[in-house]
C-alpha cells in the first residue's frame, strides 16, 4: 500500500512537530500495511523559495531516514511536496523539483473556498512543461462539493485526483461525495494527509476496508497501482470518467 500524501517529515510544516511524532506515524502506517510513504510537506511560493524549501526538506529527511534505519523498518520513502496553487506556479524556475521523486507528477493544493479564475490555464501550462498535476484531497473543496462538474473539467484536461483516508472514515458527507466521484471514475489514489496521531492520524487501512466493501477489492488495488505509477512514473493508466448529473440538487 502507498500513502500518496503525508506530513510526516519532522519540524518542517504543521505536521509532525518532532522526530518522535514522525516515528509514531510511520509505525502506525506500517501496522496498517503501508510500505511506501510519499513525504509531501507544504510548500508556498509566498513564504519561501524552492531552494530554501528543498534544503529544509533534505535536512528533515536525513534526520528521519537515519532514525528509521536504526529501527530496521522496511519502508520506502518518496520525497515530494504539497504545492499551494498560485497563478504564477507554472512560471517558477525549477518548479519540477517539487514533483514526487524522479517523476513529473506534482501534488497541488487548491484554495479551499474558491476556485481561482486561471486554474485551468495554469494547470494546462504545467502539463505543457511535462508536469502532471495531482489535485490534493479533492473532496475538501467547497466548489467541488457543490459543483462536481468543475472537478470533471479539470480531470478531462489531464489532471488526477487524490482523496483523504480520514474523509472516508470519519466524515459522512465527504465520504458520500467521494463514492459519487469514485463511481464516475474521478478518484485515482488515496493518501492519509496525516499530521499527527491526534489531529489527523493515518487511516489508510480503515479507508481501504470501507472502499472495498463499496467498490470491491479490485478497485482498491487500482488505487494503489495508480498511486505507485503517478509517484514513480508521473502518469497512470486509468479508466474513463463520466460527468455527474444534477437534478433538483441531487447528484447522480
Amino acid at each position: 500500500m502507498i500513502d500518496m500524501h503525508s506530513h510526516i517529515l519532522p519540524g518542517i510544516d504543521d505536521g509532525a512537530k518532532n522526530l518522535e511524532v514522525s516515528l509514531q506515524l510511520i509505525e502506525k502506517n506500517l501496522r496498517d500495511g503501508v510500505r511506501t510513504i510519499c513525504l509531501t510537506p507544504h510548500f508556498n511560493f509566498e513564504k519561501q523559495t524552492i531552494e530554501q524549501f528543498l534544503e529544509e526538506r533534505q535536512k528533515s529527511y536525513e534526520l528521519l531516514k537515519t532514525a528509521v534505519e536504526e529501527k530496521g523498518w522496511n519502508i520506502q520513502f518518496i520525497l515530494g511536496a504539497e504545492v499551494a496553487f498560485s497563478t504564477e506556479l507554472a512560471d517558477q524556475s525549477g518548479v519540477e523539483r517539487l514533483c514526487y521523486g524522479n517523476s513529473k507528477c506534482m501534488l497541488v493544493e487548491l484554495p479551499v473556498t474558491y476556485l481561482p479564475k486561471w486554474t485551468s490555464e495554469v494547470l494546462d501550462e504545467l502539463q505543457v512543461q511535462g508536469i502532471t498535476p495531482l489535485l490534493a484531497h479533492v473532496e475538501r473543496y467547497s466548489y467541488f462539493q457543490s459543483e462536481p462538474q468543475k472537478l470533471y473539467d479539470l480531470l478531462e484536461d489531464g489532471c488526477y485526483a487524490q482523496v483523504n483516508a480520514t474523509s472516508i472514515v470519519k466524515h459522512k458527507n465527504a465520504q458520500k461525495l467521494i463514492f459519487l466521484l469514485m463511481k464516475h471514475g474521478m478518484v485515482h489514489c488515496m493518501g492519509s494527509d496525516t499530521h499527527s496521531l491526534e489531529k489527523r492520524p493515518p487511516m489508510l487501512k480503515q479507508a481501504q476496508e470501507i472502499v472495498a466493501r463499496k467498490m470491491g477489492n479490485e478497485y482498491v488495488e487500482s488505487l494503489h497501482k495508480n498511486g505507485e505509477s503517478l509517484a514513480t512514473k508521473g502518469k497512470a493508466k486509468v479508466g474513463p470518467i463520466r460527468p455527474i448529473r444534477s437534478v433538483f440538487g441531487y447528484f447522480f
